[in-house]
């Protein structure tokens, strides 16, 4: 992985139990899972996808009540990829406006944090946030994550960092491996939480384990 992808742990001397969440993009089960909702029921009154306007910018995806995402706006953007695990089919991009969580229809092409893509699809009202149904993303280059935001539990909690790029400092008080992935339960000064990093190697995982 290139430089400045993915979240990077930090410990102090001594092993003592500090974390450092350094530019990642929280992958933790407190925020809600993204799931497409059903298409609704087509009738006479449903709106023709050529009357909607194209949605160019994550704002104005993440902005559309649950009544007009999904009315399936034609989407087409460019922006960053800031995560992407290709076993559980989940990509997240941020643009200059905002970050989004995007249903891959098809696995994109060889793509990973940091390259900058276009994402062709419709709005999706989702069951917690508006998302994108993807049906074509081309990369483009290489691009520049985008700054992160420090932020605390408590503010997580809120939603409103729901698929942007942050950043934060906790302390780990266990961690293991568990389907694929590293699995730690972590606190900062504002509550718990449980960290979960795809695509760690169980020897890391034992050595974080064994630090903690």
């Amino acid at each position: 992985m290139s430089a400045g992808q993915g979240p990077r742990l930090q410990m102090n001397h001594g092993y003592q139990r500090r974390l450092g969440w350094l530019a990642g993009l929280l992958h933790a089960s407190l925020l809600a899972a993204q799931v497409p909702s059903p298409l609704p029921p087509a009738d006479s009154t449903a709106i023709a996808a050529s009357d909607l306007p194209v949605l160019t910018h994550v704002a104005d995806i993440r902005s559309l009540s649950p009544e007009l995402a999904a009315l399936r706006h034609p989407v087409r953007l460019t922006g960053v990829i800031t995560y992407h695990f290709p076993a559980w089919n989940e990509l997240f991009v941020q643009d200059e406006t905002s970050g989004i969580y995007v249903v891959l229809t098809n696995q994109p092409p060889d793509v990973q944090p940091g390259d900058r893509i276009e994402v062709l699809g419709t709005s999706d009202p989702g069951d917690f946030a508006p998302l994108i149904q993807a049906t074509e993303v081309r990369r483009l280059g290489s691009g520049e994550l985008p700054s992160a935001r420090a932020v605390t539990v408590q503010e997580l909690r809120g939603g409103g960092y729901d698929s942007q790029w942050v950043e934060m400092r906790a302390t780990m008080h266990s961690a293991r491996h568990q389907d694929g992935m590293l699995v730690a339960d972590a606190s900062d000064h504002s509550g718990k939480f449980t960290l979960r990093l795809p695509g760690t190697p169980a020897l890391a995982c034992a050595a974080w384990s064994q630090a903690s």
